[in-house]
């Protein structure tokens, strides 16, 4: 496994850090001294086969699990407490294709959080500029069950904008779609950095 910088700012500021990390799961080690940083502004590609720890990688930076030895800072502080500022577009979103909910309900979920008060015009402007980013303003009020598999990936990705991140972590965002979703993703971020 490996991570790959697709670019590099040496003066931004590392919002990832991973120094000398090991962790197992149970007796069977995944990772053993990983070392890394990543700067803001950069897109990062991890790769590496199946049972590389790309997925442990993911739990640790997100805070679902935690390192056996070294040390993880996100935004300088562990996991845990900086992972509000990162949008997360999970690989699989199960979802009950009868439940009648449209595109913009489901960004909108992404504005949701502990004892939230009314939703809020920020809300909505924030909605609003994530379903543009995403080039899905004209699918907002279409049922999300009625979408492509690479229009709903958009949509989670919508989502996880939705919540104005600082970092945006996609699992395997390219599963399931078509060239011209995956061109479109991939613009959308590009537009984004």
């Amino acid at each position: 496994m490996e991570a790959r910088a697709i670019s590099h700012h040496p003066s931004e500021q590392i919002v990832l850090q991973f120094d000398h990390v090991a962790f197992s799961y149970g007796q069977v080690p995944v990772l053993d001294a990983a070392s890394f940083h990543i700067h803001a502004g950069e897109f990062v590609a991890l790769v590496g086969p199946n049972g590389a720890g790309k997925t442990t990688v993911l739990k640790l930076v997100l805070g679902l699990a935690e390192a056996g030895n070294g040390t993880i800072r996100l935004f300088g502080q562990a996991p845990k407490m900086g992972r509000d500022r990162i949008g997360y577009v999970p690989q699989h979103a199960n979802y009950d294709p009868t439940f009648p909910i449209s595109v913009e309900e489901v960004v909108r979920m992404g504005r949701i959080k502990p004892f939230m008060r009314a939703y809020s015009t920020k809300d909505a402007e924030a909605v609003a500029k994530a379903l543009d980013v995403m080039e899905l303003t004209d699918l907002a009020k279409r049922p999300y069950n009625a979408l492509s598999g690479g229009q709903r990936r958009r949509v989670l990705v919508a989502r996880a904008l939705s919540t104005e991140p600082r970092m945006l972590v996609l699992d395997e965002p390219t599963s399931n779609m078509d060239a011209e979703s995956e061109r479109r993703l991939f613009d959308a971020l590009g537009r984004l950095k």
